[in-house]
């Protein structure tokens, strides 16, 4: 990038010999060409953008995912190129799935937008419609490699890479609650207690219902774990997690670990979904007692 941008040959850009009359210019990539200073009127440094960078490695990268396995994908690196997508996975997808996404305006399965409104690149401050190519996604627990191979207004190849996580999007959910709080329900069994979790943008809300010793009057620490026939130190068929963008609905099985500090709680889940999906759920804070779900 910025090939033509000269710098000193001898003392730091070029040089002048009284003899030979000539100067000689060394690129950014060492080519040294010389000229006759006979013919030189002026000299000037001008910076001239490469229209074809090679391979954009992205550094950042963020989701905002619907229903339906769509998502808006957006990626950008530090010298401000942008990529933006709408992707449509299966429809039952949850994260952004592993395999191959083609361009296409039908927004079916396995396909990303070529309406320049939802999936363009930026560069050089400058927005280019995608026309045509491919993307390659590939997944390691929450670590993705991302390949583009991409037609930018039917002619130009624009070719990228991102590798990292997307946050909100991957295939462990990873999720912090921010309140914890016991609701009334109807029927409880001795040392039942409904534990109602959320974060602060409501965007999960979940029920673990807990079964303690019969005599208990808050939550005993302790690792519990699901059973369906609800006998103190498991959880049961009550429980439920709901996310919201996107929408899914899981019961769920796997160890809940219950840590206390005086009135302070430390909750960990490390769950599998009924969707196949892990989920690795974390609360730290006081348990509140409501009358209310």
């Amino acid at each position: 990038m910025n090939k033509f941008l000269a710098t000193l040959f001898a003392a730091g850009a070029f040089m002048v010999t009284a003899q030979a009359q000539t100067m000689t210019v060394t690129d950014t990539e060492g080519l040294m060409t010389k000229f006759n200073i006979d013919y030189v009127s002026e000299v000037s440094f001008v910076e001239i953008s490469n229209p074809d960078p090679g391979t954009v490695t992205f550094t950042t990268a963020s989701a905002h995912p619907y229903s339906y396995g769509r998502t808006d994908l957006t990626f950008t690196e530090a010298n401000g190129t942008e990529l933006q997508l709408f992707l449509c996975g299966p429809q039952t997808a949850e994260y952004l799935e592993p395999g191959v996404y083609t361009a296409s305006p039908a927004n079916t399965e396995w396909t990303f937008d070529t309406d320049p409104n939802w999936s363009w690149v930026t560069l050089s401050g400058t927005q280019h419609a995608i026309t045509a190519g491919e993307i390659t996604v590939a997944a390691n627990g929450n670590e993705y490699v991302i390949t583009f191979a991409l037609t930018l207004d039917g002619e130009t190849e624009f070719n990228a890479v991102y590798s990292g996580p997307l946050p909100g999007y991957s295939p462990i959910l990873e999720l912090t609650a921010t309140e914890c709080r016991v609701a009334e329900i109807n029927d409880p069994q001795p040392g039942e207690f409904s534990l109602r979790f959320n974060d602060t943008n409501w965007t999960f809300e979940m029920v673990t219902d807990v079964f303690d010793a019969t005599d208990a009057t808050e939550l005993t620490p302790g690792v519990y774990e699901y059973s369906e026939d609800c006998t103190p130190g498991t959880y049961g068929p009550r429980s439920v997690l709901t996310t919201y963008n996107p929408y899914t609905d899981n019961h769920y099985n796997g160890p809940v670990t219950v840590e206390k500090n005086g009135d302070i709680y430390t909750i960990t889940m490390d769950l599998t979904l009924e969707s196949g999906r892990k989920a690795i759920i974390i609360y730290e804070g006081e348990i509140k007692f409501l009358t209310n779900p």
